[in-house]
């Protein structure tokens, strides 16, 4: 039974009702993947936001670090 104002309404079945609720799933993954994408964006200023001071010098020591 589908309800409206908390009160019954038209009749459906158990898989509309499943119908439903899976495209309302589906859109919430979207919405969770679309989210993580702009989790995954970094400034890269290192420090002061955007401007990139002294990134190249920390940059250079852990490249030297890493390469001996």
């Amino acid at each position: 039974m589908g309800r409206t104002q908390l009160q019954d309404a038209v009749p459906m079945t158990l898989g509309q009702e499943f119908r439903a609720f899976s495209i309302l799933l589906k859109e919430e993954v979207k919405n969770i993947q679309r989210t993580a994408e702009l989790l995954l964006e970094v400034n890269l200023g290192a420090t002061a936001i955007g401007t990139g001071l002294k990134h190249a010098e920390r940059v250079l020591s852990a490249g030297s670090e890493k390469t001996g």
